[in-house]
């Protein structure tokens, strides 16, 4: 005999019925869109114009009469790129830029050279990475989950998250959006050369990109099959080997510009980077929503795949990724920006889907990446450069101004 339905299951299971239903039919139509001519760029444009409006970047401070102290450091740098910039303060934030030669080193190709005529080039670079960003999200994604309309899914669902709002976000120069992009590159790409060139890329945008690097270690040895023990997974291979020696070098650069040019990086509690940030009363209330706010809920994503690395007992992984996240995190508490310093650990959301498609199939992940979009889309950014302030999406900014207006 059947069991006897009760009034509640019934509607449970025609509930469950239907919601399958829907995502299947919502699954077979973003599979035919991905057939069509020039999708890629299509949902790249989209994702770019989703970002734009969401991160809603203060488009005021290129057109505004006073040039930010910064700009003229990036055009300083720019001008003596083996001359570090006197007279900073060691507290500021150009004071932490003295080995950041990347975004000044492609200001030189800029046709103007004024400061903000510099400026401009590189924030239009940074609005093309930012377009880049999401290509690149989508190939990572469709090489995990190996289905197109799920990739989408969750390459749209980036659009609302920290690292895919800060190409576009950021004016005032600080340029990690371009930096994540440089490691995704290094990520997607195949070619040691171009890998190795894309790693530099990204060190020399930001230190914490070298903290991060482990990120683009582990997807090599994954891709490659070879994450199985500590053996393999600590020892560089043909196709890993860039990783170490694009650190090796950049450290080896920073320790000659160091000796030859007097390059100085301040640290410490008198320069405002130290783990003393961490116990400031100022600083505790904005904590938790300085961790969350980055990945906002696709932190459940590494969670799980945590989770799945404990069931199965893979030791090595679990230990090495969970260090890497780890050591990100540190660095983040280490300093007043937490949402912007966590942005770097974004490539490990992409290990973590490929390793929850292992575990628990294309299917699951589809349906995840719809809740994560849904989250992602409800809770604002938070972000963190001078004091702390929300990110109000446009649409937002467009419905209260009237109110304003009276």
């Amino acid at each position: 005999m059947q069991p006897e339905q009760t009034p509640g299951s019934s509607a449970a299971a025609s509930l469950t019925q239907w919601l399958d239903r829907l995502m299947t039919a919502l699954e077979a139509r973003l599979t035919n869109w991905a057939a069509g001519r020039w999708w890629r760029l299509k949902l790249a444009a989209f994702c770019s114009l989703c970002s734009i409006l969401y991160a809603t970047p203060n488009l005021t401070t290129l057109t505004s009469m006073d040039t930010p102290p910064l700009w003229d450091v990036v055009h300083q740098q720019a001008t003596h790129p083996l001359t570090p910039v006197p007279g900073l303060a060691p507290t500021s934030h150009e004071s932490k830029r003295v080995f950041r030669l990347t975004m000044p080193l492609l200001a030189k190709l800029s046709p103007v050279g004024t400061p903000r005529g510099r400026m401009l080039f590189l924030f239009a670079l940074q609005y093309a990475a930012g377009v880049l960003f999401f290509v690149l999200c989508f190939e990572l994604f469709r090489e995990l989950v190996q289905n197109p309309a799920t990739a989408a899914v969750l390459t749209l669902g980036t659009a609302f998250l920290y690292p895919g709002q800060a190409c576009f976000h950021d004016l005032f120069g600080v340029f990690d959006g371009t930096a994540v992009v440089f490691l995704l590159v290094a990520m997607w790409c195949r070619v040691p050369g171009v890998v190795f060139a894309c790693l530099l890329g990204a060190f020399w945008i930001d230190e914490r990109a070298v903290i991060a690097a482990s990120f683009p270690f582990l997807w090599i040895k994954l891709r490659e099959g070879l994450a199985d023990g500590w053996r393999q997974l600590l020892l560089p291979d043909r196709a890993s080997i860039v990783v170490p020696l694009a650190v090796a070098m950049t450290l080896g650069l920073r320790l000659w510009l160091t000796k030859v040019h007097g390059f100085h990086l301040p640290l410490g509690p008198e320069s405002d980077v130290s783990a003393t940030k961490f116990f400031q009363s100022a600083r505790l209330d904005r904590l938790p929503i300085g961790l969350l706010s980055p990945f906002k809920l696709h932190w459940l994503v590494v969670g799980l795949a945590a989770a799945w690395l404990w069931a199965t007992r893979r030791w090595a992984l679990l230990v090495l990724g969970g260090a890497a996240v780890v050591a990100s995190t540190a660095a983040a508490l280490a300093v007043v920006d937490i949402t912007r310093s966590l942005a770097y650990a974004f490539p490990a959301v992409i290990i973590s889907v490929g390793l929850l498609a292992r575990a628990a199939g294309q299917r699951f992940v589809f349906g995840l990446a719809i809740v994560l979009l849904a989250s992602a889309l409800i809770v604002p950014s938070y972000d963190v450069k001078t004091g702390a302030a929300w990110m109000v999406p446009s649409v937002v900014k467009l419905m209260v101004s009237p109110l304003l207006w009276r």
